[in-house]
This record gives C-alpha cells, sequence and structure tokens, in this order.
C-alpha cells in the first residue's frame, strides 16, 4: 500500500500559523511519534518516508527516522508496553534526545458509546486526565483527578483539517480492499480522554472515568502520562490522536483493531501536513 496525499487535500490544506520554523540545525526531528505498541506503528511504516533505523547509545528502545518533507524528518518509537509507566519513560527519552517541535501519540483506544462515538472513529483529546489518584480512608475512595490540556491551537489544527478539507472521507476511501471496517461513517471527535493503568472490560468501571468527567469520550492507558512528561518539557505542540477500537465493555474484541490503527494514524499525517504548511 502506497500513501499518497491527492491534489484535491493539497489545494485545501493552507498555511496555518501554528508552530515556529523548523530549527536551524541539521538533521534535528522536528516531529517525534510514540505508540504504546509496536503494531500500532504498522501504517505509518508502511508510508514512503525512507524510514531506517536509529540507534541511540545505551537505549534499548528501537527507533527508526523518515523524512516527511524537506528538512523535517519525523522519528517513531513504541514503548513495547501499555501503561502509564511505560509511556512516561519513552516520552521522557525522546524529548531529553531530540527535543522535537512537534510529539504526538498515536494508535488505539476504547470509545465512551454513550457519547455517540463508534469504532474507528478518531478522538483527538482536548484534555488527558487520570482517575485513579487519590486517598483511600475510612472506607471510602477520595479521587483528585489529574488534568493535562491540549493547546487550543492544536485544536484548531484539528478544525482546520476536518472542517476545510475532505479528509474523513478521503481515509475511508483509501482502505485496502478487503479491509474490515463498520459500517459508519468515519468521524473525528475532540474531548476529554481517561487514562488508567487497566484493561477495561466493565461498563461500572467504564463509569469512574465518566463520572470524573461527564464529558469524556475516551479511554486508554497511556494518555495522561504523554501529556503530562510533554508539558514538563514544554513542549507545546503535544497531542493524542486515538482512534476507537471498542468500547471498553464486556464485547471488548480485536475485531476492528486494524482499521482504529489506520485511522489513527491517516489522521495524524494530516494534522502534521497542516502544521508543515505552515512552516514554509
Amino acid at each position: 500500500m502506497q500513501f499518497q496525499v491527492s491534489a484535491k487535500i493539497q489545494d485545501v490544506l493552507r498555511p496555518h500559523p501554528l508552530s515556529k520554523a523548523p530549527s536551524e540545525k541539521p538533521g534535528k526531528p522536528e516531529i517525534v511519534v510514540i505508540t504504546a505498541l509496536g503494531e500500532e506503528l504498522d501504517y505509518l511504516y508502511e508510508l514512503p518516508l525512507g524510514w531506517s533505523d536509529l540507534k541511540v547509545q545505551k537505549d534499548r528502545i528501537s527507533y527508526r527516522r523518515g523524512h516527511l518533507a524537506q528538512d523535517i524528518d519525523v522519528i517513531a518509537a513504541s514503548a513495547h508496553s501499555t501503561g502509564l509507566t511505560a509511556t512516561a519513560i519513552l516520552t521522557a527519552k525522546v524529548l531529553k534526545e531530540w527535543s522535537p517541535s512537534v510529539i504526538a501519540m498515536i494508535g488505539i483506544c476504547g470509545g465512551i458509546k454513550a457519547k455517540g462515538v463508534n469504532i474507528g472513529d478518531i478522538v483527538v483529546a482536548s484534555q488527558c486526565f487520570h482517575y485513579q489518584f487519590g486517598a483511600f480512608e475510612d472506607g471510602k475512595v477520595t479521587r483528585e483527578l489529574r488534568v493535562e490540556n491540549t493547546e487550543p491551537q492544536v485544536i484548531d489544527v484539528v478544525e482546520h483539517v476536518t472542517r476545510r478539507t475532505q479528509v474523513l472521507s478521503e481515509i475511508q476511501q483509501s482502505l485496502p480492499r478487503g479491509f474490515k471496517k463498520p459500517n459508519t461513517v468515519l468521524q473525528c471527535y475532540v474531548g476529554p480522554m481517561a487514562s488508567a493503568d487497566l484493561v477495561v472490560k466493565d461498563v461500572e468501571k467504564l463509569g469512574e472515568a465518566v463520572e470524573a468527567d461527564r464529558k469524556t469520550i475516551a479511554i486508554d492507558m497511556e494518555s495522561y502520562a504523554f501529556m503530562s512528561a510533554a508539558r514538563l518539557a514544554n513542549t507545546r505542540w503535544s497531542f493524542v490522536v486515538k482512534s476507537v477500537s471498542d468500547f471498553a465493555d464486556a464485547k471488548k474484541d480485536d475485531e476492528y483493531r486494524e482499521y482504529a490503527k489506520y485511522t489513527s494514524t491517516r489522521f495524524f499525517i494530516q494534522m502534521v501536513q497542516s502544521l508543515v504548511e505552515g512552516w514554509k
């Protein structure tokens, strides 16, 4: 499968003054993308970006480097493990090593069906929060919500891409033949994403996330740690783009896992392209 941005999409993507221009330092990667699991990078690595392996001294993580545009490189890596700790460590590593202008996390998440999201729909987190902090005293749990907000300018990019282009229909139409997809129209949502160190397959446990923030539309195991590490490193252009692979209930399965991985990756690429256009 070869990835090409259609001329139609290129024509409607206008320069968007959202980020500083790339660094003048030769060979400095401007964009880093990470995932929890290696498989969540599958469709990124299928893009013809001239990928090559990249070794970092005294680091067991495998990195790959590609060329998104002239003088703009992208580095990709996976924590090879779900959960907040592994993601926080990997995020801190790449930020210290490369200090990129943009860092993103892509992959799959669980969706809150009651909020109207469907399988495969793209979720860009407006905020990421950890809903399992708190104290247990006198037989009761007092919760303390930890929240990291996405910069408003990042949300501007999402609105720019979804409202002024045909990206969503282009993504859905570009699926390879035989690709299993749901019988719904692909949508993109912006809203809170909840994180905790557990795989949720129970609607009552899912309710804890919604109770913490009634606007919650998705749940995962990493986004809060990713955004927290990015904030500590003062990386302004940090964001999470994940797609719904299940509804985090007893029916949770992998039937549409590939579809969710694909839609997340393709939307991430369109967001990055919009940023790159703004740099020119």
